[in-house]
């Protein structure tokens, strides 16, 4: 099983993510990305490639999902998930809204929980900004651009596809982190998946 979490910086993937890998056993591939590497992020998360290279692993259809824009591409590739299938056949994944096209045509079952605000930019200048995590004033104005473009295209499929869409500028972090991980079908108090 995939279970992919999506949704606009500062909504919570990286806490949620922390929390699903620190409370059941998941294994996490690699995640692909062409812009430099951040202060905030997390230990061997990141492959950091050049666009040059993504283009190229794209045009090879390495990746089990990717996506780019002129500016950066992010992506998992397939050889990295079958490595994280070896170790447990529950994988987590964060992806894109734009990357949902492809992992609903994987042959593998997948669950999704959407975390994201009732207002985005809002939302996004808050957590990324107040929080003091480390990004210029540029980087968090094209995370607003690219988060305001992706739910105007995407939000309504996503929605569609997702076990859970949840906004975290309305529900407390507890209550976010017990609905995604009953969404994603495990037993809260078990700490285990229901099959």
């Amino acid at each position: 099983m995939i279970l992919s979490i999506v949704g606009p910086s500062g909504a919570g993937k990286t806490t949620l993510t922390n929390y699903m890998l620190e409370k059941h056993d998941i294994a996490m591939p690699h995640h692909v990305t062409t812009r430099l590497p951040r202060k905030d992020d997390k230990k061997d998360f990141y492959r950091h490639i050049s666009l040059n290279d993504f283009l190229e692993w794209e045009r090879l259809k390495l990746f089990l999902i990717s996506s780019h824009d002129t500016e950066r591409g992010y992506g998992v590739l397939k050889s990295d998930c079958e490595q994280s299938f070896l170790k447990n056949d529950t994988i987590l994944i964060n992806s894109s809204y734009k990357d949902i096209y492809q992992l609903k045509k994987s042959l593998i079952e997948v669950r999704l929980v959407v975390l994201t605000f009732k207002d985005i930019e809002k939302g996004i200048w808050s957590r990324i900004y107040n929080d003091n995590r480390n990004h210029n004033i540029d980087d968090i104005s094209y995370r607003i651009r690219s988060a305001l473009e992706d739910h105007e295209k995407y939000f309504n499929d996503v929605s569609d596809f997702a076990s859970a869409v949840i906004y975290t500028d309305e529900v407390n972090k507890k209550d976010t982190l017990e609905i995604a991980e009953s969404s994603f079908g495990f037993d809260p108090l078990l700490r285990k998946r229901v099959k």
